[in-house]
């Protein structure tokens, strides 16, 4: 569960922040682990686990399922609530002229 955790940790330090430089073609973001190491921290997760065979390879599967399915909530949920709007959810009629609008309407 420890390197589930870490791994975690991991990709949330990976958000990215801004973009590095202003290159078009350079699409490598500032990220919250290049203050942390200098570095970026992780790369996205792979589609899918490799069907390989040994006990040794069980506790691998268990971490990578289970750090697929933190990516797979975290980019649906949070990443979909960091494109929420919502200024233009609810509509509000035009002001009109001679009408002074008060604070709570703003």
């Amino acid at each position: 569960m420890n390197t589930v955790l870490i791994q975690i940790e991991a990709v949330l330090n990976s958000r990215p922040l801004s973009p590095l430089s202003t290159d078009p073609t350079d699409f490598t973001p500032l990220t919250p682990g290049h203050f942390l190491t200098g570095r970026p921290l992780t790369s996205l997760p792979c589609e899918t686990i490799s069907d390989a065979t040994g006990l040794t390879m069980n506790r691998y599967r268990r971490v990578e399922q289970l750090r697929q399915q933190f990516w797979r909530r975290w980019s649906r949920e949070y990443i979909g609530e960091l494109q929420h709007r919502t200024k233009w959810k609810t509509h509000h009629d035009d002001i009109a002229i001679d009408c002074l609008p008060s604070n709570d309407e703003a």
